[in-house]
C-alpha cells in the first residue's frame, strides 16, 4: 500500500493537518512526502530495506512521538532476524555454558599435556607420546568446532528448555573426558562417539521444543533447520565407522594412529566447510530452501562422507603412513 496509507492504518499517524503548515497538509501525508523525499518508494514493503533508526527519523523531521509508532510499524513488517530472545532462564543457562565450556577445554587439555613425560619431566619424547599429542591436538580442534556451530544455534533456539541445558553440560563433561583420554585410541574414540551422540539427542529435543522451525510450512527459512540434523547424523556415523575400523582391522598397523587423526581432523573440518547459513535476499526475506536443495545437499554430505571413509580405507590398507614416514627419516637424513 501507499506511505500514507500504512502510516494511518499500521503507525497510527492521523490523518489531521499538521498545525501551522503552508498549504495545509495532514501528518500522514506530511511524513509520506518526507519519506518519499528520502528516497523511500512510496510502498511500504521498501521500508524494512533501508534499515531507518531514531535518528533519520529525527533528521527528515518526523516528531518525537510517531516516531516510536513508525519503527515499531516497520519491525512488523520486516522479515525476522535469525535470533530469539530467550527467557531470564534461558540466557543464565546460556551464560553458565558459556563460562563453563574455556574451563572444560583448558582443563582437559592441560590435564593431559601434563601427564605426559616430556612435558613434566623433560624426558626424551617417546613415539606413545607422539600419539597422545597428535590426538589431543585432533580432539581441541573437533571440540571447539562444535561448540562454535552450537553457539550459532542458540541465538534461534535458546536454552529455554532444561532438557537441552543437561545434555550441554553432559557434552561439557564429555568433552573433558575426551581431551584426557588422548591416551588411549579406545576410550577416545568411543568419548567422541558420545560427544556426537548427544549432539542427536539435543536435535531431537530442539525439535520438540521448536517444531515450527523444521515444518516448512511455519519456517521462514524452508526446510534449512533440518539440515542440521542429519548432518550431525552423518557425521556420527562417520565417526563410528572410523572407530570400528581404527580398532579392529587396522590397529595393529604401523603409525596407524596419526592416519586415524588426519581423517577425524578432516571429518570435523568437513562440517564446519559444508555448514553454510541462509543468506539475506535483496527484497529483506531470508533465503529459502526447497525440498530438493535439502535432498541434494544431503546427497552431497552422503558422498563426502563414502569418499573420505574410502580414502581411509585405501590409506590404512595401503600403509601410506609408513612411506610417509620412510621420506620423513630420508629428510632428516640429508639435512
Amino acid at each position: 500500500m501507499q506511505l500514507k496509507q500504512w502510516l494511518e492504518t499500521k503507525a497510527d499517524v492521523p490523518d489531521i493537518p499538521v498545525p501551522g503548515a503552508v498549504p495545509n497538509i495532514t501528518f500522514s501525508q506530511f511524513y509520506a512526502n518526507k519519506l518519499i523525499d528520502a528516497g523511500i518508494q512510496d510502498d511500504e514493503r521498501d521500508l524494512p530495506k533501508v534499515g531507518l533508526t531514531w535518528e533519520d527519523l529525527k533528521e527528515i523531521g518526523v516528531a518525537v512521538g510517531y516516531r516510536h509508532r513508525i519503527l515499531k510499524a516497520i519491525q512488523k513488517i520486516a522479515p525476522p532476524e535469525l535470533k530469539r530472545d530467550g527467557t531470564d532462564d534461558a540466557k543464565d543457562r546460556h551464560d553458565l555454558i558459556k563460562r563453563f565450556v574455556p574451563i572444560a577445554l583448558s582443563v582437559g587439555f592441560a590435564a593431559r599435556l601434563v601427564d605426559i613425560d616430556w612435558i613434566k619431566k623433560g624426558t626424551p619424547i617417546t613415539y606413545d607420546e607422539l600419539e597422545q599429542f597428535a590426538r589431543l591436538f585432533t580432539g581441541v580442534f573437533v571440540a571447539v568446532s562444535g561448540w562454535e556451530w552450537y553457539h550459532r544455534d542458540l541465538r534461534w533456539h535458546p536454552l529455554d528448555d532444561a532438557g537441552r541445558f543437561f545434555v550441554d553440560v553432559a557434552v561439557v563433561i564429555t568433552t573433558i573426558v575426551f581431551l584426557y583420554s588422548a591416551k588411549g585410541p579406545a576410550h577416545w574414540f568411543g568419548f567422541l562417539i558420545l560427544i556426537f551422540a548427544l549432539y542427536l539427542i539435543w536435535d531431537a529435543l530442539t525439535f520438540r521444543q521448536y517444531k515450527q522451525d523444521f515444518y516448512p510450512s511455519t519456517s521462514d527459512l524452508g526446510f534449512y533447520p533440518l539440515r542440521g540434523p542429519i548432518a550431525d547424523a552423518l557425521w556420527t556415523f562417520y565417526f563410528i565407522a572410523l572407530a570400528y575400523a581404527a580398532l579392529w582391522p587396522f590397529s595393529k598397523y604401523d603409525y596407524q594412529t596419526f592416519v586415524d587423526c588426519l581423517f577425524v581432523f578432516v571429518g570435523a573440518l568437513s562440517l564446519r566447510l559444508l555448514a553454510s547459513k541462509p543468506k539475506k535476499m535483496p527484497d529483506g526475506t531470508w533465503e529459502k530452501m526447497s525440498a530438493g536443495e535439502l535432498i541434494r545437499a544431503a546427497v552431497w554430505r552422503v558422498l563426502v562422507v563414502v569418499v573420505l571413509l574410502a580414502l581411509y580405507v585405501i590409506v590404512s590398507a595401503g600403509h601410506f603412513a609408513n612411506y610417509v614416514s620412510l621420506l620423513v627419516v630420508y629428510a632428516k637424513s640429508l639435512l
